[in-house]
């Protein structure tokens, strides 16, 4: 497990996030097209146009070939955090970066890529 923190704190995105505005472990909730929605972003910061970056961390044993196939699973989940986090906001979210820690590598989902 300390490995995994020591991986996720030594990132590229929350080296970038520890240098801004952020908050941790933000709870979300909104009604999106009469459907409740809900979730956890682990990490939230503010870009200096404003702009919200939402990371998410991902603890999978899986390898950096792995990465590219577990981030179809993972699509969805950051369309939806980059959904709640808008409208809770009413901020332009940039993107959303998930952070797997076993693998050492970050990925940007393309859905919400600047």
């Amino acid at each position: 497990m300390a490995r995994l923190v020591r991986a996720a704190c030594d990132s590229e995105p929350v080296r970038r996030a520890a240098t801004a505005r952020h908050w941790r472990e933000v709870p979300l909730g909104a009604p999106i097209d009469g459907v409740l929605l809900e979730g956890f972003v682990d990490l939230l910061y503010e870009l200096p146009d404003g702009r919200l970056v939402i990371i998410d961390y991902k603890t999978d044993s899986v390898s950096g070939a792995e990465v590219d196939r577990r981030m179809e699973r993972y699509r969805l989940q950051g369309g939806v955090y980059g959904l709640l986090v808008a409208e809770v906001t009413e901020r332009e979210v940039a993107r959303v970066e998930f952070v797997f820690a076993a693998a050492g590598r970050c990925v940007r989902s393309p859905t919400l890529a600047s």
